[in-house]
């Protein structure tokens, strides 16, 4: 099994740290219209395979919440063919990179690269 994630895979793991939570949660009715209406016809950030999907959820998870990955979350991760490597590969990408970014509130320090590496 190749423990490493694809181009593809990394971008879903880059897209996903603009996602809300909110985005894992099928929205009510009066949600749905409320977000129609306040914020027109927007796509769902839900991704149609169901193996990026489930990369998309536990990324979000970790950008929001760091370790703190919910069981069923790490499940669906797991059953869509990823590996227990594959998931500390993107958890600790993840924290390298939100670590990166907090190193320089005060702006870019010469010579700082901050991308999603």
């Amino acid at each position: 099994m190749n423990d490493q994630l694809s181009a593809i895979e990394w971008s879903v793991v880059a897209l996903a740290r603009g996602d809300r939570l909110s985005s894992l949660q099928a929205p009510g009715k009066f949600r749905a219209f409320l977000r129609r209406f306040l914020e027109g016809d927007r796509p769902s950030p839900a991704f149609a395979d169901k193996r990026l999907e489930a990369l998309r959820r536990v990324s979000v998870h970790a950008w929001h919440r760091g370790f703190a990955i919910p069981e069923a979350e790490l499940d669906r991760f797991l059953n869509a063919g990823f590996s227990e490597q594959q998931f500390e590969a993107v958890i600790s990408r993840i924290q390298r990179s939100k670590a990166q970014a907090s190193c320089c509130k005060n702006g870019p320090q010469p010579g700082h690269v901050h991308a999603l590496a």
